[in-house]
């Protein structure tokens, strides 16, 4: 898969690699950033079929300079672990934390 590939170069040093990765994580932390703000939400999980960590430390960055934790106070980031056939099962259990129902999840 490509993306594995791109992050494997970076990861040994390949500059071009490393630029790509840096341009995809700021154009994911705008794009997350437009997402926050239109949907007023705190939590965004990733989910991939590479290793996001490459391209974490830019969406972070973005959202440091536009300095969104100070607008919308702290927004959680996480990389998501679930198969595509599961999504749907961690979104409503993200909801039910939000509204105080995350003891449910024991139950099920």
């Amino acid at each position: 898969e490509k993306g594995a590939e791109i992050v494997s170069l970076a990861l040994q040093g390949d500059k071009a690699a490393g630029e790509v990765l840096e341009t995809v994580g700021r154009y994911m932390g705008m794009g997350i950033l437009n997402a926050v703000n239109l949907f007023d939400i705190t939590e965004c999980v990733m989910l991939a079929s590479f290793d996001l960590s490459g391209i974490m430390g830019y969406i972070h960055e973005v959202l440091i300079q536009r300095n969104l934790d100070k607008m919308k106070g702290e927004i959680h980031l996480r990389e998501g672990h679930l198969q595509e056939e599961q999504y749907a099962l961690g979104g409503c259990l993200l909801a039910l934390e939000h509204i105080g129902l995350d003891d449910i999840k024991d139950t099920l």
